[in-house]
């Protein structure tokens, strides 16, 4: 088996967000709901003849916030989702 070459290495993805805003307006009622999401990956990693190590982090994150206003009555609804990962491998 070949010699591998030294690696070392550490990838961060860049801050992501997407955002949106849908409004829908009825005779009796409108409703807004305004949502973003944010991703972020972060990967460190030593390859060479005697070890394999990687960390990973990756972690998704979505919010989103429901205004609904009908007959002079007003209703506000936030909800957060959190998907987190991390993961750390390491051979000899």
């Amino acid at each position: 088996m070949g010699t591998l070459p030294e690696c070392y290495g550490q990838i961060v993805a860049p801050f992501q967000a997407l955002k949106g805003l849908y409004i829908r307006r009825m005779a009796a009622w409108e409703t807004e709901v305004e949502q973003d999401i944010h991703f972020s990956n972060s990967q460190d990693y030593i390859i060479n003849n005697s070890l394999f190590s990687l960390k990973l982090a990756q972690n998704t994150t979505i919010s989103s916030v429901t205004e609904t206003e009908s007959h002079g009555d007003h209703a506000t609804e936030v909800q957060k989702f959190d998907w987190p990962f991390a993961l750390t491998l390491s051979f000899p």
